[in-house]
């Protein structure tokens, strides 16, 4: 997610979504299940629900293709919240969502994220995939494409720039993109390809995060 209005625009939906939900749902915590990405600005949405509302969160993180299939199998959550909305539609079809709650609230985007080297500048301002060809570069770490849409859109953006199979044997698939940004994190990774949403986080703990050039893969639309 990018930007003070969509940040704005991200609280005011889900906020006044979670609201709504409140009315309907039996005392307890409210439970809301979303995708890895979302997880720094969900912790945060949830403390100030809480604050307004009274009434407590449950979170839960991972890849939207678990979530989705945690919901399929029975996963009491009030609210999903994944980064595409082929998941939320999935779910609509099977009758398994409140009628007419699917909302597309922001767009999500790519961006590498590696430990600063030596001299504080492992990666420049706005990165380009070819440095991942680079001999330093042993190791890519990215979400599991069969249910993490940042994966799947990390290996379209790879082959949309002509560079899949020359990194092939370099990608190292973890179980959503909070996971293949700690890989970086722990250097059992050199790069990630993660949510520009995590860079936030990520940076103190002496990293840098250079955002993807858009245009080499669909919209990630969370939704």
């Amino acid at each position: 997610m990018r930007g003070v209005s969509r940040r704005g625009l991200l609280g005011a939906a889900l906020l006044g979504a979670w609201g709504c939900r409140r009315r309907k749902a039996q005392p307890g915590p409210l439970r809301v299940a979303a995708a890895a990405d979302l997880q720094d600005a969900f912790t945060a949405l949830a403390a100030l629900y809480q604050e307004q509302h009274g009434r407590a969160v449950a979170l839960s993180f991972a890849a939207s293709g678990i979530l989705t299939r945690q919901v399929r199998e029975g996963a009491p959550f009030d609210l999903l919240a994944t980064a595409s909305p082929r998941y939320i539609d999935e779910l609509a079809r099977l009758d398994l969502l409140v009628p007419r709650s699917r909302l597309v609230f922001a767009r999500g985007q790519l961006a590498l994220y590696s430990l600063a080297g030596e001299d504080g500048a492992a990666l420049p301002g706005a990165a380009p995939l070819s440095l991942l060809l680079g001999p330093r570069v042993r190791r890519i770490a990215l979400a599991n494409p069969e249910h993490a849409p940042y994966g799947a859109a990390a290996l379209l953006a790879l082959q949309g720039a002509g560079l899949l199979p020359a990194l092939q044997g370099k990608l190292v698939f973890a179980e959503n993109v909070r996971q293949a940004l700690r890989f970086a994190e722990t250097e059992t990774a050199d790069v990630a390809l993660v949510a520009r949403s995590l860079c936030g986080a990520a940076q103190p703990q002496g990293g840098r995060c250079a955002p993807l050039p858009e245009g080499l893969h669909p919209p990630i639309e969370q939704a």
